[in-house]
């Protein structure tokens, strides 16, 4: 027979159904405790040791506390709850818990009950750390979250209900033994480092926290752990490098130092490194019985500002470096260099001081001795500088003295620059020159330049009154000297002098003047005789120049006597040339009157064709002559016209065909038609393109060319001779315009010449403001005439 389940009979069902999620009612006061550990442990890692050992009380105190209230809060109404619940299912359903839970609120109260374990549940499982529960006497785990799962890499069926040893954790069991002998002892464990194995045999550190907790009567281990590998990885790091860093500072002969400064500036040590009786003279633990002994050694001078400046660095938690000197036991001072590191030990509320000292002595030591080497490069490199700067000065002060006396022939100009120049330099109160005459045994200042008392210039002095300063100044030696009696306008002084002299003797000297106190050096003094030798060779020059030019005056001079002479013996020759050629035309016809041509006719003839050849001949002579004097005067304008080249130069060309053939010379002219008109004196053309036709067919050899071409550029026409056969020397071009000049050796017709006609011919061109040049190349000789269309006096 069956029959439908009672309420009652439903509730304990619920009951027992939610018993295995009520087993971890017990667990919560305990992970409560042991997740604030674990979380203040990882703190503890990052602090030092003493912060550890009172972090270590605080933990201890709230976890008791914590799991006292938490107890308290969850398990008696829990098992109020749970006692209502039973005594429900058993028929009491109007039966009050205690004296403030009525029956009819349990189901109510078995909800929440139930969705708070479930909460629970997902905080255990969601967990960063590891925590697991195993049985007490066994050690099979019953429990562990998905930390644990992922962490050392199983599922939850193959760790539930197998140990430690089962699963190869690396957990031996003399090891649980241990763990639980501690339990049993002091019921908790806090921060107990071990190593673990996972699945795939990777070895993990753990910061183990352990309790004994009871579920459903059976003794169980709740544990929570903290993966410490990382850390424990950068611990032997941080040791490894320590050792090296030791290591380093030890063969380096530095000291480790570590302090603790307090707010009232109360300071204790807490460590020195080996190597301080090295340093400091001190060992260790001297240093450390008494505290004042270190800094009582430190220089009075530097204490005064080092201590004040570590106070301040280590208030402000920042580095800083000091130096300072420090008296070893032996009484020598030494240098350290002290590197301050400081931090903030908020629960000793103090700061912990690193010191890194070295021994810097040596290297100080080698310090001043470069700032000494240092300072005196720096003077010998400002000297230096000074002195090149000075040689620069002078030096543009000379080019620039050069430059002005070389370029003037004025001895006065050349004296006076010189004494401005070197008194403005070398700031001297007075300077001034003289030139000698050594015939008369004087020396005359021609300049003088004077900031106070002038009144030298135009003083002639007598060589013979000084002997002492002009023997050494005649023998071309500078001399400095400080007056012995004070002089009645300058007063004490101190003068230079130095002679101006070349290779050809002294000419005068220059004088340089400055108070008593204020003596000329080397560098000014070699400047001065620099000054010295360029206004002699201007001086020389000068007087070259002068010479020269009084010789040019007289050459002028005899030029134009000469020229006076040509033209007075032309115009006195012209006449009775004239009247020669006259009474020859009157010979020729009495001779023809009196029979004398029929007797002898060719005879007769040949006479007088030589008289009158002879005749002509020194008639253009002296027409030559004349022109020459007349164009040198430049006294003649032009009288211009307008001619069309290559019409108006084909009559001249035709008097020189006969001449070309009789001579086999080939004559080629070639003048355009397109030609602009030439406005110039027809005359003065036709002069020149006749000589030099006739020049050109007087040494052209036979078989060879003339060539006459024209054109015409830039507002100027060009005319060009030119002849084969012939080809005329560099050194003959320059002479080939000047008067009388003929070339030796170079006349194949033997006509014979005056040496006039390229002279004059030059003379012409330029009087109708035009060029010419001479030219020769591949046995050419050519000549080039460039005229203006139109003269400028036009």
């Amino acid at each position: 027979m069956s029959s439908q389940p009672t309420k009652t009979q439903n509730q304990q069902a619920k009951i027992q159904n939610r018993k295995m999620p009520l087993q971890f009612v017990f667990l919560v006061p305990f992970v409560v405790q042991v997740v604030v550990a674990v979380g203040l442990t990882s703190y503890l890692s990052f602090c030092s040791e003493r912060q550890t050992a009172l972090l270590n009380q605080v933990v201890l105190g709230t976890t008791l506390f914590l799991g006292l209230v938490t107890a308290q809060w969850f398990a008696k109404p829990l098992f109020q709850l749970i006692n209502a619940s039973l005594a429900t299912a058993n028929g009491g359903a109007e039966q009050r818990i205690g004296k403030d839970i009525p029956v009819n609120e349990l189901e109510e109260m078995t909800q929440q009950l139930h969705e708070s374990l479930e909460k629970f549940t997902k905080v255990f499982r969601a967990s960063p750390d590891p925590i697991l529960i195993s049985t007490w006497a066994e050690g099979r785990f019953i429990e562990v979250n998905d930390s644990f799962l992922s962490l050392f890499g199983y599922t939850r069926e193959e760790v539930i209900g197998f140990t430690s040893v089962d699963l190869g954790l690396g957990i031996n069991l003399e090891e649980r033994a241990q763990v639980i002998q501690r339990l049993q002892a002091e019921g908790v464990i806090r921060n107990l480092e071990f190593d673990c194995c996972s699945k795939a045999g990777e070895i993990k550190t753990f910061l183990l926290s352990a309790e004994m907790i009871e579920i459903d009567g059976q003794a169980c281990i709740l544990f929570v752990s903290k993966d410490i590998t990382e850390r424990k990885q950068a611990e032997l790091t941080l040791k490894d490098s320590e050792a090296k860093l030791s290591s380093i500072l030890s063969s380096a002969g530095a000291v480790i130092a570590r302090f603790r400064l307090f707010t009232n500036q109360d300071w204790t040590y807490e460590y020195f490194s080996a190597g301080t009786e090295a340093i400091f003279g001190y060992s260790p633990k001297e240093l450390k019985a008494n505290k004042t002994l270190w800094i009582s050694r430190i220089h009075p001078e530097d204490v005064k500002t080092v201590i004040p400046q570590i106070f301040e660095s280590v208030f402000a938690e920042r580095q800083t470096k000091v130096e300072f000197r420090f008296q070893h036991r032996d009484g020598i001072w030494r240098w350290i260099s002290d590197i301050i590191v400081p931090y903030r030990d908020e629960f000793a509320d103090c700061w912990v001081v690193t010191c890194v000292e070295v021994d810097i002595t040596e290297r100080k030591i080698a310090n001043e001795a470069l700032q000494k080497l240092n300072a005196n490069l720096e003077f010998q490199v400002a000297e230096r500088t000074a002195q090149l700067q000075q040689a620069l000065e002078f030096e543009a002060m000379l080019k620039r003295i050069t430059d002005k006396v070389r370029d003037s022939l004025d001895e006065s100009q050349i004296l006076q620059t010189a004494v401005q120049e070197l008194a403005v330099v070398l700031g001297a109160t007075c300077c001034n020159t003289a030139l000698y005459d050594l015939e008369s045994g004087t020396s005359t200042i021609y300049y003088e330049y004077a900031t106070i008392n002038p009144g030298a210039q135009a003083r002639r002095i007598q060589i013979a009154a000084f002997p002492e300063v002009y023997q050494q100044l005649l023998q071309g030696q500078s001399c400095q000297f400080c007056s012995i009696s004070p002089n009645p306008v300058r007063g004490r002084v101190v003068m230079l002098a130095c002679p101006i002299k070349d290779d050809q003797g002294v000419l005068g000297d220059l004088w340089l003047i400055n108070q008593p106190d204020i003596a000329f050096n080397e560098p000014e003094i070699r400047l001065v005789q620099q000054v010295a030798t360029q206004c002699a060779i201007a001086l020389r020059q000068a007087r070259l120049y002068q010479a020269a030019m009084a010789q040019v005056k007289e050459l002028e001079k005899l030029h134009r006597l000469k020229d006076d002479f040509l033209d007075t013996v032309s115009h006195e020759l012209r006449s009775p040339l004239s009247n020669i050629k006259v009474a020859l035309s009157l010979l020729e016809v009495t001779l023809k009157q009196a029979g004398f041509y029929d007797a002898e006719p060719n005879r007769v003839e040949r006479y007088l064709q030589i008289l009158r050849n002879e005749c002509q001949r020194e008639i253009s002579l002296i027409n030559d002559l004349l022109d020459l004097s007349r164009l040198d005067a430049e006294n003649d304008p032009l009288s211009l016209t307008t001619l069309d080249l290559s019409t108006w130069i084909s009559p001249i060309v035709e008097s020189f065909t006969e001449r070309v053939r009789t001579q086999q010379q080939i004559l080629s002219i070639n003048i355009p038609t397109d030609l602009p008109v030439l406005t110039t004196e027809s005359a003065l053309l036709e002069r020149v393109v006749t000589e030099l036709l006739h020049n050109a067919c007087k040494y052209t050899p036979a078989s060879q060319q003339i060539l006459m071409t024209a054109d015409a550029f830039s507002n100027r026409l060009r005319l060009i001779v030119s002849n084969s056969g012939v080809e005329i020397s560099e050194s003959e071009l320059d002479r080939i315009f000047d008067k009388f000049y003929r070339i030796p050796n170079s006349d194949p017709w033997k006509h014979g010449g005056t040496g006039l006609g390229l002279a004059l011919v030059k003379k012409l061109v330029e009087h109708l403001g035009g060029t010419i040049k001479a030219t020769a190349s591949n046995g050419w000789t050519t000549f080039t005439v460039e005229l203006p269309i139109r003269p400028t006096q036009c």
